[in-house]
């Protein structure tokens, strides 16, 4: 996957994660990310406890971290879930 489209997709993913978008998630495949039920579940737990104040750490991907333009790209993102005040 070309750089621009993974782009893309992470916009797509941490859009309906943002929205909490649970039937889009589900929907999304690899290109997207891994396993869509965890994050569902995740983000159902998030809001169970209230814990919806989100700061994002590290949005970067593989082809940054090494460098290399890869034709397949892992993304990774790093955010902190925290109840609002």
């Amino acid at each position: 996957m070309r750089k621009s489209v993974s782009e893309q997709k992470d916009r797509e993913t941490l859009e309906a994660m943002r929205e909490y978008n649970y039937e889009t998630i589900l929907r999304f495949a690899s290109d997207h990310l891994d396993s869509p039920e965890t994050i569902v579940v995740f983000l159902k737990s998030m809001q169970n406890w209230q814990a919806t104040n989100t700061l994002m750490l590290q949005h970067t991907n593989a082809s940054k971290l090494q460098h290399v333009d890869y034709r397949e790209i892992t993304s990774y993102v790093t955010m902190l879930y925290r109840r609002s005040p």
